[in-house]
C-alpha cells in the first residue's frame, strides 16, 4: 500500500512536471508568435534578457571589465566543429594579424574581407564564427578577418591604416572585382566608411558590400531609438556613445570617417544590409536605405522581424536564412 501510495506520488509528480513544460513550451510559442520569432529565437531572446547583459556593462566600471577581459582572452580562436571543415591560418598581414579561412578546395576566385564588430572596443568573439563558417560554407570563398587595433587604446587611424593595405595586397593579387567586404556592427560601419574614403580617393572599389546590423551613426541621436531601445537587450544607448567617442579621437562622432552615416553614398558597390527590428541600429539601417535611394545606389534593404543585435551568430532558422540571403549575395559578384 505504501509502496502503491508512492508510486502515485511519483507518476503525479512526473505528470505535473510535464504539464509544466508543456504550459511553458505552449507560452513561448505563443510569445514567439507574437513576436514574429521562431521558438528558437523566442527562447535565445528569453536568456539574453535572463542575462541583462545591457545592465551588466551600462556604467562606466561595467565596460571596462568587459574590455579588460576581453583584451585578457584575446581573439576568440575558431571551433573545433569549424575548424575540422575548413583551412584556418592565423597570418601576418599588413603590420598585424588576421584569421584566414578558406574551404579545404577552393571552389571560387572571390575573396571576402571580413570585419568583426565589439563596438570598436572588443576583439574577435566567440560567436562571430559561426557567421564566419556559415558563410564560408555556403559560398566557398576564402575569408580574411583582420585583427584591427581596438579603442580606447587607440583610434580609428590604425585600424584602417591596416585595413587599407589589406584591401591594396588582395586587390593586387585578385582584382577589385574579386573582392568583397562585410562586417557586423562596428565592423558594418567600419566597411562603410572605408569604401567611401577609397572611392573619394579613386582607389577601385570592390564588388559589393555586406553588411550586418551596421552601426553607421556613432552619434547614436536618431529620436526613433529611444523607444527601439526598450525591446533591445543587448545594446545600450549611453554605451554606444561613448565607445563612439573613444573610437573618433580628435574627430567629431558626426564626422563620415566615424559615422558613415553621414558620408555620401554615391557610387559605392551594391550592398545588402541585414537589420533585426529590435535591434537600435536598425535605425542606421533604415537610414541608409533612405539615403542610398537619394543618390541612386543599389542598396537591399532586409529586415527580420523580432530580431535581435546580429542575430546570425545564434543557433536559430532566421539567422540560416540571413546567412543564406548573404551568401547569394555575396556569389551573385560573380555573375
Amino acid at each position: 500500500m505504501g509502496d502503491d501510495k508512492g508510486g502515485r506520488g511519483v507518476a503525479v509528480a512526473l505528470l505535473a512536471a510535464g504539464a509544466a513544460v508543456g504550459l511553458g513550451a505552449a507560452l513561448l510559442s505563443m510569445r514567439a508568435r507574437r513576436n514574429h520569432r521562431s521558438a528558437k529565437a523566442e527562447a535565445i531572446v528569453a536568456l539574453i534578457k535572463r542575462r541583462d547583459r545591457v545592465g551588466a556593462t551600462d556604467t562606466p566600471e561595467g565596460n571596462a571589465a568587459l574590455i579588460a577581459l576581453n583584451c585578457a582572452a584575446g581573439p576568440a580562436a575558431p571551433p573545433e566543429r569549424i575548424a575540422s571543415r575548413f583551412a584556418i591560418d592565423l597570418r601576418a598581414i599588413a603590420g598585424g594579424s588576421a584569421y584566414v579561412v578558406a574551404a579545404r578546395e577552393a571552389t571560387t576566385n572571390l575573396r571576402l574581407i571580413y570585419l568583426h564588430g565589439g563596438a570598436f572596443q572588443l576583439d574577435l568573439l566567440k560567436e562571430h564564427w559561426p557567421i564566419l563558417g556559415g558563410l564560408a560554407a555556403r559560398t566557398g570563398v576564402e575569408l580574411t578577418v583582420p585583427l584591427y587595433p581596438l579603442a580606447p587604446e587607440h583610434d580609428w587611424q590604425p585600424a584602417f591604416a591596416m585595413i587599407d593595405a589589406l584591401y591594396a595586397e588582395m586587390v593586387a593579387a585578385v582584382g577589385a572585382q574579386n573582392v568583397v567586404i562585410a562586417g557586423d556592427s562596428a565592423g558594418g560601419g567600419i566597411a562603410l566608411s572605408l569604401c567611401q574614403r577609397w572611392r573619394d580617393r579613386g582607389t577601385p572599389l570592390p564588388a559589393r558590400l555586406v553588411l550586418i546590423s551596421p552601426w553607421a551613426d556613432a552619434t547614436v541621436s536618431d529620436p526613433a531609438q529611444t523607444e527601439i531601445a526598450k525591446r533591445d537587450h543587448i545594446l545600450s544607448i549611453d554605451r554606444l556613445r561613448d565607445a563612439g567617442f573613444s573610437w573618433a579621437g580628435a574627430r567629431r562622432t558626426n564626422d563620415p570617417v566615424i559615422s558613415p552615416l553621414f558620408g555620401s553614398l554615391a557610387g559605392l558597390p551594391a550592398m545588402l544590409v541585414l537589420a533585426g527590428t529590435d535591434d537600435i541600429l536598425v535605425s542606421d539601417a533604415r537610414r541608409l536605405a533612405t539615403s542610398a535611394r537619394a543618390s541612386g545606389t543599389d542598396l537591399r534593404l532586409s529586415e527580420y522581424p523580432g530580431m535581435f543585435h546580429v542575430w546570425l551568430a545564434a543557433p536559430i532558422p532566421e539567422a540560416e536564412r540571413a546567412l543564406d540571403e548573404a551568401a547569394a549575395f555575396i556569389l551573385a559578384s560573380t555573375g
